[in-house]
């Protein structure tokens, strides 16, 4: 079982810095994220650390920055039971949905996203897993998971997206 491996590498996790830079600097020479894009581990950064409110957190810590989702309460998601749907409430989702995963990812329900992709094929497509790549499928492999993310989203999407990006199409804002 995957579970106790995954809480034996959540709770010893560092999720307390003094200082922005400080947690920048664990994440940028992280062994667990050394083959993530800059980019993408920027993105992580901003996402997972935020600014510490000592007077309102339920783990008294007092450290100017912390882990958004502190390493107890992950490693609780890995043991608790998964949160489910009906078939009948994931049917009525407004958009369609990729489902992309890792080859060896054992937290990715395969037997129940191929009957949603069954009951709702105009919702629902599963891509084939990515090799040799688990749920942390973006830091093992980010060039294939973000080239399947990028494949999965709408051509419109995609073309609003490279605009953005293109310095010579926006002009001069």
């Amino acid at each position: 079982m995957m579970a106790p491996l995954l809480v034996s590498v959540t709770l010893p996790r560092p999720c307390s810095w003094n200082s922005m830079e400080e947690a920048q600097a664990f994440f940028r020479s992280a062994k667990s994220h050394a083959r993530c894009y800059p980019e993408i581990l920027e993105a992580f950064i901003l996402g997972a650390v935020v600014k510490n409110d000592p007077a309102n957190n339920c783990f008294d810590t007092e450290s100017a920055y912390t882990l958004a989702c502190h390493p107890h309460i992950e490693a609780a998601h890995y043991t608790g039971p998964s949160i489910e749907l009906s078939m009948d409430e994931m049917g009525r989702i407004g958009c369609q949905v990729v489902f992309e995963y890792g080859a060896r990812s054992q937290m990715f329900a395969l037997e129940a996203k191929e009957r949603l992709v069954q009951a709702y094929p105009d919702l629902y497509r599963l891509a084939p897993p990515i090799p040799k790549a688990s749920h942390m499928m973006i830091m093992e492999d980010p060039d294939t998971a973000t080239a399947r993310w990028s494949n999965s989203l709408p051509f419109t999407l995609r073309l609003n997206v490279l605009l953005r990006r293109c310095s010579w199409c926006r002009g001069s804002e």
